[in-house]
C-alpha cells in the first residue's frame, strides 16, 4: 500500500482494527450495485486491516442520496459518534464471520446479499 495515504493509526481507530488507508482511486457505483441509487456516483475507498489479519475495502454512499444526507445532517455530534461506534464495532464480526449476530437482516432483501 505504498501509494495509499494512511489516514488512521491504531491509536485512533476502534478496537479490533489494525489500520486504515484512504486510497487515491474511487469506485463508480450505480443502481446495479445499490438499487436505491438513482444515478452512478464516485465513492472514496478505504482499505481496512483488522487485528485478526483480515483486510477489506470500504466505501460510503451516504452522500449519494438527499434523504441520507438529510438524516446524517439531522444528527447531533454525539449521535454521529454513537452511530459510528455502533457501525465500526460490529463491522469486524461481519467481515470475519460473514454475519454479525447483532445486525438484523431483511426478510426480503433487495439484493442477493442478506
Amino acid at each position: 500500500m505504498a501509494s495509499a495515504e494512511t489516514f488512521t493509526t491504531t491509536t485512533s481507530i476502534p478496537s479490533g482494527y489494525e489500520a486504515a488507508w484512504q486510497l487515491p482511486e474511487t469506485a463508480l457505483i450505480g443502481g446495479d450495485t445499490l438499487p436505491w441509487m438513482d444515478q452512478s456516483a464516485e465513492l472514496k475507498i478505504a482499505h481496512i486491516a483488522l487485528q485478526g489479519g483480515n483486510e477489506f475495502f470500504l466505501a460510503s454512499a451516504v452522500g449519494t442520496h438527499d434523504k441520507l444526507v438529510e438524516a446524517a445532517d439531522g444528527l447531533s455530534r454525539q449521535q454521529q459518534q454513537n452511530a459510528d461506534n455502533m457501525f465500526y464495532s460490529r463491522l469486524p464480526g461481519f467481515i470475519e464471520n460473514g454475519h454479525a449476530p447483532n445486525i438484523e437482516t431483511l426478510p426480503k432483501p433487495s439484493t442477493d446479499s442478506p
